[in-house]
């Protein structure tokens, strides 16, 4: 649903498909990546889908969107309940919602899922994380140019296509890539959310910039996972479980801290994507943490997707503050 957002975003067709979901009732405080979604449904630009099949993680919007969409094209749905605590109980509770999910798809698809092609994908999934794992750990190093597409780029592939081949072919070619690159020069900033590709005052700061690069993105590493099963769908139950955004906001921030650090990062961007309460809510808490970590943290308030919120000369200024304090920080 982010991803299609994002593609329309990016054609700048938001704003029509924005402007139905609000009229046709949708709250206008809703996450725009959603209210694109449900706009771009109910104008029919989607196909009438044969099933729905959704969870609570990581945003409370889904609880909405998609039951709401289930009952606008009267097609069946599956929710997958995700506790907020971390323990063995709940990956087993979780793992048996995949298993009753695999019913449900292969009655509404007519198509079998293979218990061997599913334990092949997992094993994969697992090859690959490791791989990206190692590619976040041996890019600290490095310096990698970024723009504003490919972190977030990084997250929907990790996480989409997870567990096939082309996407651990996708972090090979990134490994392969740090073999040429040069040693880490200029400022980093790992980011956390969301990233507003859209806004010119973003990409003038942190579009393929020599002096500064994003060199990570949270949304690529949400797994917390030490340990793995035999079984397939306690695995993915674990990654659910487990997840970054699973349970109150401590564990997100830790996993960031964690994984900023991994990164190399000077600084880190916190941006409050409008309408995600989650982000929105743990601001404060994150700056804090953070900066009593030593990563001193840039509350960033916008919106990933919308373009109509604006807020231009504030991002900028904002921006252009925090790079030049990292900076002066580093001459220290």
């Amino acid at each position: 649903m982010e991803a299609f957002s994002c593609y329309i975003s990016a054609s700048r067709a938001e704003r029509l498909f924005l402007q139905n979901a609000e009229d046709s009732g949708i709250s206008e405080t809703l996450c725009s990546y959603h209210k694109t979604f449900i706009g771009a449904a109910k104008t029919g630009l989607l196909p009438k889908p044969r099933c729905i099949v959704y969870t609570n993680l990581a945003c409370d919007a889904n609880l909405l969107t998609f039951r709401h969409l289930a009952e606008f094209y009267q097609v069946p749905s599956f929710v997958i309940d995700v506790p907020t605590k971390q323990n063995r109980e709940n990956v087993l509770y979780v793992a048996d919602q995949l298993r009753h999910m695999k019913t449900f798809v292969e009655k509404h698809t007519g198509k079998h899922i293979s218990e061997d092609a599913l334990r092949e994908r997992v094993a994969c999934s697992r090859r690959t994380l490791d791989l990206l794992d190692r590619y976040q750990s041996e890019r600290a190093d490095k310096y990698v140019p970024s723009d504003l597409v490919t972190p977030l780029y990084g997250g929907m592939t990790s996480l989409v296509l997870l567990g096939t081949e082309e996407e651990e072919r996708y972090v090979q070619m990134l490994l392969k890539d740090l073999e040429s690159a040069p040693p880490a020069k200029g400022t980093r900033i790992y980011w956390m959310h969301t990233i507003p590709f859209w806004s010119q005052a973003v990409r003038d700061a942190l579009s393929l910039k020599e002096n500064v690069q994003i060199v990570g993105c949270e949304f690529a590493q949400t797994f917390d996972i030490t340990q793995h099963a035999d079984d397939p769908y306690e695995d993915m139950a674990m990654r659910l479980v487990y997840h970054a955004l699973s349970g109150d906001n401590s564990r997100r921030i830790k996993m960031g801290l964690e994984h900023a650090r991994q990164a190399g990062a000077d600084g880190v961007v916190w941006f409050n994507h409008w309408g995600c309460k989650h982000t929105l809510g743990g601001s404060r808490l994150a700056k804090k943490r953070f900066e009593e970590n030593g990563l001193p943290l840039l509350i960033l308030d916008g919106d990933g997707c919308d373009r109509s919120h604006g807020g231009e000369g504030q991002t900028a200024t904002r921006l252009e503050a925090f790079l030049e304090m990292l900076e002066e920080k580093a001459d220290e």
